[in-house]
């Protein structure tokens, strides 16, 4: 259960919130204004008992984190093995001090702000774990913020986007593209070329026209200065 504030707190103690750390300097003095201190940051901080409404506001204080619906102090910030076993469930003494237990499962890391998915979808310390700036520079993907004193991911920046493939080059005069195939494509998409419905899908240039009928005849090219129908594709006579 949360402790119940002094209502006659030490002097020093500041009448605005977020100022525990301007006139509690040293351990001693802090623990008497009712606060919290860091000994990382060398700072004394606002308890985290207080009714922080909601996540983002319990992570404003560099001293406190948001465990299960509640903002309770850092496993870090807490000096002895009794005091981290029968606090916050989270925390877990690993011999030398208390240190926060992201687990094995996915459920811290979707719980706690003290973890995130590492690389191989495994649940590890996030950036905001880290206690100081030393600590988090070591980290390649934090960075440590000196207005807030907490360490944040870094933004993994957007990919820049694929370009578009280039259009193909134009066709030489007299010609047509190798992707024109078809009666659509040679009625609707390539200009100056004619589909011959018995020539399979391959479009011709007009202009190849007058010189096929003078090889083949008719018989190939059905009709000189013909064009293609576009309702059933073969050639018209005009």
């Amino acid at each position: 259960p949360a402790p119940t504030p002094n209502p006659t707190p030490a002097p020093y103690n500041p009448r605005l919130p977020g100022e525990c750390h301007h006139r509690a300097t040293d351990p001693a003095s802090c623990a008497a204004a009712q606060c919290v201190w860091n000994p990382f940051l060398m700072m004394c901080s606002q308890p985290c008992y207080l009714p922080y409404a909601n996540e983002s506001t319990c992570l404003t204080n560099p001293s406190c984190s948001w465990f299960s619906g509640s903002c309770a102090r850092r496993c870090d910030i807490i000096g002895d093995e009794s005091t981290c076993l029968s606090g916050v469930s989270q925390c877990e003494w690993n011999g030398t001090q208390c240190v926060f237990y992201c687990g094995d499962g996915t459920i811290a890391c979707d719980t706690y702000s003290e973890c995130r998915f590492g690389p191989d979808n495994s649940c590890v310390k996030s950036c905001r774990s880290h206690p100081d700036p030393t600590r988090c520079a070591q980290d390649p993907i934090c960075r440590w913020d000196a207005a807030t004193l907490t360490c944040f991911e870094i933004p993994t920046p957007n990919p820049p986007p694929v370009p578009p493939p280039p259009p193909p080059p134009p066709a030489p005069p007299g010609s047509c593209p190798s992707s024109c195939e078809g009666p659509s494509d040679c009625t609707e998409t390539c200009p100056d070329c004619l589909h011959y419905p018995n020539q399979g899908i391959r479009c011709y240039p007009s202009s190849a026209f007058a010189a096929g009928r003078a090889k083949h005849g008719d018989a190939v090219f059905r009709v000189a200065g013909g064009r293609p129908d576009r309702e059933s594709h073969s050639v018209r006579r005009v």
